[in-house]
């Protein structure tokens, strides 16, 4: 991977912005259209996560003045719960990258993609 093709990937997560855009979808499937192996592309993704992740977690510490230690505590467990799912989350989907098994979410998007476009539509015309 070049720093050109880093800056491409880089930019591309502005797509993410969009409500419903997956943030690793986008930066994954950039980083395939550059040529770029599929196991290296998955794993540049998710290291673009860390700083966004860690802004949003800083951006958000400024409302957490007025709460109570209790309410911290149920915070500190939701967290680790959460890393704790997504690091198994992140292994299964490594396999199926390395395996070139990404196929398996098609079905699932094309639904949740004709539910969504007849949802607005449906909303557009009533």
């Amino acid at each position: 991977m070049t720093v050109w093709d880093a800056l491409i990937i880089g930019a591309a997560q502005c797509v993410a912005l969009f409500p419903g855009i997956s943030r690793s979808g986008v930066t994954i499937c950039t980083a395939l259209m550059l040529g770029i192996e599929p196991r290296k592309a998955f794993y540049f993704s998710f290291l673009l996560a860390i700083p966004a992740i860690l802004g949003a977690f800083v951006f958000d510490l400024s409302d957490w003045g007025g709460i109570s230690s209790a309410v911290l505590i149920q915070y500190g467990i939701g967290m680790c719960v959460s890393a704790l799912v997504g690091v198994f989350s992140l292994k299964f989907l490594d396999r199926l990258v390395a395996r070139r098994q990404l196929y398996i979410f098609a079905p699932y998007c094309a639904v949740l993609g004709v539910a969504i476009l007849g949802y607005l539509a449906y909303n557009f015309f009533v």
